[in-house]
């Protein structure tokens, strides 16, 4: 391949490489904002709890009007022109560092993911047991939410 080729498949997969880590950046600190909204509902529940002691059913109106039933702690990341710069062998247009960055970005990546997926799960099955547990909107057990809550 003549240099000029190879510079300029190198500029478009810089500039790919660009936009791929701009929209990981953007979704990621989406992410952060709904997480923070959802870190205020636990302590604004927290804070309900423990300064105002509030009665069984002022309890449970508060725990269902707060809930957090759409947590969301996985992403997606862009990792398309990765891809192809592996699969193509493309990968050689960039110097040995840059590659080992992309290697470990992508190590990072994956081992978030994992992560992230372990936490999404362990999440589910909590919120899953307190539902069952304390939460039927059918009907509620209520002995078992007053002796969580009340102490009885």
């Amino acid at each position: 391949m003549k240099t000029r080729k190879k510079l300029k498949i190198k500029q478009r997969y810089v500039e790919n490489l660009i936009v791929d880590i701009t929209k990981d950046t953007i979704q990621l600190n989406q992410q952060l904002e709904v997480n923070y909204g959802y870190k205020q509902n636990i302590d604004s529940t927290f804070t309900f709890i423990n300064l105002l002691t509030p009665n069984l059913d002022t309890l449970l109106f508060h725990i269902k009007n707060t809930s957090n039933n759409g947590l969301r702690v996985m992403n997606t990341y862009n990792d398309n022109t990765f891809n192809i710069l592996i699969s193509s062998g493309n990968i050689d247009l960039f110097s040995n560092e840059f590659t080992n960055d992309l290697m470990e970005l992508s190590r990072l990546q994956k081992a978030e993911k994992n992560v992230s997926e372990l936490n999404s799960v362990y999440f589910l099955e909590i919120q899953n047991t307190y539902q069952s547990e304390y939460y039927n909107p059918l009907h509620l057990k209520k002995s078992s939410i007053e002796e969580h809550f009340m102490g009885k």
